[in-house]
């Protein structure tokens, strides 16, 4: 559906906890121009019940990487611990 609106012309904006997401839809990202793009964080209270994997620190990494991502989103106190070797300590958490 992204990839759909930015050849449509549309303005896009997606928020997401990136479940789901595979680093090859990273890859498809990558050159497109968001208005927004953020992405909901695990806290480390695990009140997000996503389950931090390998696979998912490899789609969080490529988006990182990558500069699709405008702005980190954490509702608990702070990130889950696996993901500070991943992020920029300059998130907005709230």
């Amino acid at each position: 559906m992204v990839l759909h609106s930015h050849e449509a012309g549309h303005r896009i904006s997606v928020f997401t906890t990136l479940v789901g997401m595979t680093p090859a839809d990273v890859q498809k990202f990558i050159d497109l121009s968001f208005d927004t793009f953020v992405v909901h964080l695990p806290s480390s209270e695990g009140y997000e019940k996503i389950i931090v994997d390998d696979h998912y620190l490899e789609v969080l990494s490529s988006l990182s990487e990558g500069g699709v991502v405008t702005q980190w989103l954490c509702l608990g106190e702070t990130v889950h611990p696996s993901l500070a070797r991943i992020l920029d300590k300059n998130f907005d958490s709230g």
